[in-house]
């Protein structure tokens, strides 16, 4: 191999080496161009189906409490304005709720999320349905006995839907967790590349 070397030009052994290292540069640029490529479309899907997921539940555990704090609130006073502000207040809650879990129905879900979003489903029923009563006597300055119904009906589905709703974002944050830890083993290999050329 050296003996052909020797045996060429000068200008001949310049234009071999110059192709050599366009060929390591065009593979490296390669290399970086596709990871770069696939590290935007998992930090896209991470957003989707990761980040925005979290946001949504939380958004909907946020929006339960406060739901909470107004049927206690209606309990508490006998102003029919305020009584009506805090149903309405529930009426808007409950339609944000709707549209943050329609939207978390719109991404690709595994067997454990949609499992899990059955739950979230039955519960929020079983609340409302409580909290509708609640509600109605609440309306009718029937306090003890709404507090009661709060008690004894709403409460439980209350913490059930919590609970379902913790796991299924827990599940998105060790999902986004685990797509992270994937996509540092590729970066690392092909850092290892790149070195290697």
């Amino acid at each position: 191999m050296l003996r052909f070397f020797r045996n060429i030009s000068f200008r001949l052994r310049l234009i071999i080496l110059v192709a050599v290292l366009c060929l390591f540069t065009a593979t490296a640029s390669l290399l970086g161009y596709t990871r770069l490529v696939a590290a935007q479309a998992d930090l896209a899907d991470m957003y989707d189906s990761g980040v925005l997921p979290v946001q949504w539940l939380n958004d909907v555990r946020t929006n339960v409490n406060r739901i909470r704090s107004n049927l206690l609130m209606m309990m508490l006073t006998t102003d029919e304005a305020e009584k009506r502000a805090l149903n309405d207040q529930i009426v808007e809650r409950r339609k944000i709720n709707d549209e943050n879990l329609r939207n978390y129905r719109k991404i690709d879900l595994e067997e454990r999320e949609i499992k899990r979003l059955a739950d979230v489903d039955k519960y929020l029923a079983e609340f409302r349905a409580a909290s509708g009563e609640v509600i109605e006597l609440a309306l009718k300055n029937q306090n003890k006995e709404a507090f009661e119904a709060f008690d004894q009906r709403a409460e439980k589905p209350l913490d059930n839907l919590q609970d379902a709703q913790r796991d299924l974002a827990s599940f998105a944050i060790d999902w986004s967790e685990r797509t992270n830890r994937e996509n540092a083993e590729v970066i690392a290999t092909s850092i290892k590349l790149l070195i290697a050329l």
